[in-house]
């Protein structure tokens, strides 16, 4: 499903493993209704157990990681855990990984299979917003 962030409403009842933010404007910043608790509350409404949501952010002034961290801690709250990835080749953009809590039947958590993964291609650390 491709949904405008703004519309969290229509999502309805639907539920997701992966959500994908491309979260930040022409000037950097995070979307202000990306930051408001209605959307995070839609979000985390949606999303399965073990499921995740990965935002893309940019990240090159004070000003950005300033505004990264907060977006973080508001992840944090809505969703669960957090993790940042430092994008080689983009070292002015970060992805945020937020772990839904919980396991799918008869597998590991999704965001334990893409941390693993990704663990391997670039550093991982646990988001400390």
């Amino acid at each position: 499903m491709l949904a405008d962030a703004a519309e969290a409403d229509a999502w309805g009842r639907a539920a997701f493993d992966l959500a994908l933010l491309d979260a930040y404007d022409g000037r950097g910043d995070v979307p202000a209704h990306l930051q408001r608790e209605p959307f995070l509350e839609g979000l985390s409404r949606v999303l399965r157990p073990g499921g995740f949501a990965l935002a893309n952010l940019w990240n090159g002034s004070d000003r950005a990681r300033a505004e990264c961290a907060r977006f973080a801690a508001k992840l944090r709250a809505a969703v669960g855990r957090v993790y940042v990835l430092r994008v080689a080749g983009h070292e002015q953009n970060v992805i945020l990984l937020a772990c839904r809590p919980g396991e799918r039947q008869g597998s590991e958590s999704t965001c334990d299979t893409i941390r693993s993964c990704a663990s391997s291609l670039t550093e991982w650390s646990e988001c400390e917003a």
